[in-house]
């Protein structure tokens, strides 16, 4: 179950996952719990890049008036 989210699997591959996740309650339910996991990951891994993104904007825009100021 791991393999689809490190790397593409085939189509062999996702039928076997989905009849076997069908018959067993335990891997349902992990496959649930590794989504919400994966849910979270990506929305603090996308929360960590805006606020670097921001930090750098702001750190250019000084730069930016600094050189604006030195060529005055």
């Amino acid at each position: 179950m791991e393999k689809r989210y490190r790397e593409e699997i085939s189509f062999a591959e996702r039928i076997q996952l989905a009849v076997h996740v069908t018959l067993c309650a335990a891997c349902r339910r992990y496959q649930k719990q590794s989504a919400w996991l994966e849910g979270i990951f990506r929305s603090r891994d996308q929360q960590i890049m805006e606020e670097e993104v921001d930090q750098q904007a702001g750190e250019l825009e000084e730069k930016i008036l600094r050189q604006l100021e030195e060529n005055e």
